[in-house]
């Protein structure tokens, strides 16, 4: 159970991550 609670926390984090990263990507042409 927290093996999958913990696994549902990176998932969301690296989401973020990964919209962010984009979004400064496209801001800093």
């Amino acid at each position: 159970m927290l093996n999958l609670f913990s696994q549902i926390i990176a998932a969301i984090i690296s989401g973020c991550a990964v919209t962010y990263f984009s979004w400064w990507l496209n801001n800093h042409k």
